[in-house]
């Protein structure tokens, strides 16, 4: 196959290592000159550069519209949707960080001035996404403590632990939660219920500091890293989220439970009735 490249030729007489060696000048030129022709285009617009427009026309109105509280709500309630359904949210919760960058260089910056942070609300809402994994699950996993169907109570041995860690694939493939229509809205919605207890608290005033330059890694169990982001009040308040998706996934958990025991219960009877039928 005949391959078409934009390489100088030279004489014969050129060592092959010389010539190969200068072969991408060509194109190297001629992506200076587009470099050059587009900073000096640019040095004649308002924007100066082209990184202030890229700046102006994109980054600026992507950050004004994903930093919204709200949007966090959205987007992450979407993750949610699709993480039901079997698709990672992977990919969406990375070009979310991607995009909002911005917004947290802004909170960092502030900070480290002794400002107030713009974006400050935005940084809480950050912290109710994955609260025991994706899904807000560390509810239905502190729910199975009061299991009453072996089901349940074999499966709590291994997700409550992990779910500690804001790990929750036992809880999505054990459970399961993917795909069970049982578990749809709670799951799908938990990201609004913690959300809307962060906005009623923040509208308060008891959320009102955050130490941006923090960072921790993702398996960090929520209340110490509440503490470690924002100080006790955090904590606190990270104990009330815990606490109302505790009851925001108990009917249905109850529901799955009882459903649970309820086959337990029949599989037991025709047990029996099979022993009673091998004595006759």
């Amino acid at each position: 196959m005949r391959e078409n490249k934009m390489v100088i030729k030279l004489p014969g007489s050129v060592p092959p290592m010389v010539s190969d060696s200068l072969s991408p000048t060509f194109v190297a030129m001629i992506v200076f000159i587009i470099a050059f022709v587009i900073k000096a285009g640019f040095a004649y617009t308002p924007f100066g550069d082209a990184m202030n427009f890229v700046n102006t026309i994109i980054t600026a109105p992507i950050t004004a519209v994903g930093s919204s509280p709200l949007s966090v709500v959205i987007i992450f309630t979407f993750a949610n949707f699709l993480w039901f359904f079997g698709i990672h949210p992977a990919a969406i919760i990375n070009l979310f960080y991607a995009i909002t960058a911005p917004i947290f260089i802004y909170n960092i910056n502030a900070f480290l001035a002794g400002e107030s942070q713009p974006y400050l609300e935005f940084m809480f809402m950050t912290g109710i996404i994955m609260i025991g994994g994706t899904g807000n699950t560390i509810g239905l996993a502190i729910n199975m403590l009061r299991a009453k169907s072996e089901k349940f109570k074999a499966l709590r041995k291994l997700v409550v632990i992990p779910s500690i860690f804001n790990i929750n694939e036992p809880l999505i493939f054990g459970v399961p939660i993917m795909l069970n229509p049982i578990f749809f809205f709670p799951m799908v919605t938990s990201v609004m219920v913690a959300g809307a207890v962060i906005h009623i608290f923040y509208s308060l005033g008891i959320l009102n500091y955050m130490n941006p330059t923090v960072e921790l890694p993702w398996v960090m169990p929520p209340v110490i890293s509440n503490f470690l982001y924002s100080g006790m009040a955090y904590a606190l308040v990270m104990v009330v989220i815990i606490i109302v998706l505790t009851l925001w996934f108990y009917p249905f958990f109850k529901i799955a439970d009882n459903k649970a025991l309820a086959e337990e219960e029949a599989i037991s009877h025709a047990g029996k009735e099979e022993e009673s039928d091998e004595g006759f």
